[in-house]
């Protein structure tokens, strides 16, 4: 028994290992053994044993032949390990190691393989405890709604309602003068919940009926500090500033600390920065006011985003998965991500890399910044992040500019809560 024992130690086999790349697909990420194993391209192979390494080694080199990544190339070694991430063909998603080993040491690393899955599952059981841990924390010490608002998607367990939860109506059509529309509008408050239907006036034009502000006191538009407002799918340019809706309940608003938007895009001007611009005039005081801003659904052109700067007291700016990836769809970025040198005059800007560093330095007590686009296991929306919509570069500098301010920069599908100073 103990001659087989030692025999079996002496044998050797061939080990192919396939393994995820920090390219390709995957760019600009860097694997930990555990989400290497986890990812999908992982695997380890072994072949039978060899009674002696230099029929292993050539065993190894016939191996070469059965791999498409190592097709063409040169190996600038003739003996194994034979790695085709050496190689520099950035495009894989996967690589293949080959090596030589002995059956104990191939068990060893099979071995630490589930014991790295089992501290890693107890790590991430632990964070996710200390997640809801601290979560619980926020909300038991802060009476402010919007540490813990999370629209679209409400968690019923952690998020509030806001105190005004509006939608808007549809635009009235011109040539009819005697239709009536109902719509919701909602006052929330710690103990009541009130729906209402409104009534027609003539608030915002003769030839547009309102259905919003009829059920709204004009005392509670002015003491109402959060509201979530859905606009309407059909306002597509539809109102003049001076009887838009939103613009004209916006100037009522006195003391609004947090404001939440769905439906962005639907008010999509020629110049859709010059709108918040115009917000900002009919409502200066928001400027002063306003510390939680989120944008739930739509798209934000960059200089809406460089225009949102006029906030300048936010302390949350939430514009999650916002970016309109197609205004980068004719960049070339692969050399950028791939560490080549620039071309002469340098990169070329991403669509939101000057805007949004222009907005954010205009927000001296931002303490967190949502940009959405991937979370822990989604490296491929934080890739088209930085393919098309902001530069890795940019975003390392803005990260650098907000970590100095003490502000929190987050690339996640989570919208958690967050204590504010």
């Amino acid at each position: 028994m103990a001659s087989m024992t030692k025999k079996a130690r002496k044998s050797y086999v061939v080990v192919t290992t396939s393994y995820p790349s920090s390219y390709g697909c995957h760019r600009g990420k860097q694997w930990t053994q555990a989400e290497a194993l986890c990812s999908g391209y992982y695997h380890l192979d072994a072949s039978d044993e060899y009674p002696t390494k230099k029929a292993a080694i050539k065993a190894a080199i016939l191996e070469l032949d059965e791999h498409v990544h190592f097709e063409d190339h040169d190996l600038p070694q003739k003996v194994p390990p034979f790695d085709s991430g050496s190689l520099g063909n950035w495009d894989n998603d996967d690589e293949v190691l080959i090596q030589v080993m002995t059956r104990c040491e191939f068990d060893e690393k099979v071995q630490d393989n589930q014991n790295c899955l089992v501290y890693a599952r107890k790590e991430v059981d632990m964070i996710e405890h200390l997640r809801q841990a601290h979560i619980q924390n926020v909300l038991s010490q802060s009476g402010r709604s919007f540490v813990h608002y999370h629209y679209p998607k409400r968690t019923t367990d952690v998020d509030i309602p806001a105190e005004m939860e509006i939608i808007e109506p549809k635009p009235v059509n011109k040539t009819s003068t005697n239709k009536s529309t109902n719509t919701s509008t909602t006052t929330t408050s710690t103990s009541t919940s009130t729906t209402t239907t409104s009534k027609t006036s003539s608030a915002t034009s003769n030839e547009q009926e309102d259905f919003i502000y009829s059920n709204i006191p004009s005392e509670k538009l002015a003491s109402v500090r959060s509201i979530h407002y859905k606009m309407c799918v059909r306002n597509i340019a539809v109102y003049e500033p001076g009887r838009d809706p939103f613009l004209i309940l916006l100037s009522q608003t006195l003391v609004l600390e947090e404001l939440h938007i769905d439906g962005w895009n639907n008010h999509s001007y020629d110049a859709p920065g010059e709108y918040v611009e115009r917000l900002l005039e009919l409502a200066p005081h928001l400027s002063k006011t306003l510390k939680v801003l989120s944008f739930q659904s739509g798209s934000l052109m960059p200089d809406t985003i460089e225009a949102l700067g006029g906030f300048t007291h936010l302390e949350r700016l939430d514009i999650a998965d916002r970016f309109d990836m197609e205004l980068g769809l004719d960049l070339d970025s692969r050399g950028m991500q791939s560490g080549d040198s620039p071309p002469p005059g340098g990169w070329p800007a991403h669509p939101y890399d000057v805007e949004l560093l222009n907005c954010v330095q205009q927000l001296p007590k931002l303490q967190r910044l949502d940009l959405g686009w991937g979370g822990q296991f989604d490296y491929n929306d934080i890739n088209c992040l930085f393919d098309y919509c902001l530069s890795s570069q940019r975003y390392n500098e803005i990260c650098r500019i907000m970590a100095e301010q003490g502000c929190k920069v987050t690339v996640s599908y989570q919208r958690e809560p967050h204590k504010h100073r």
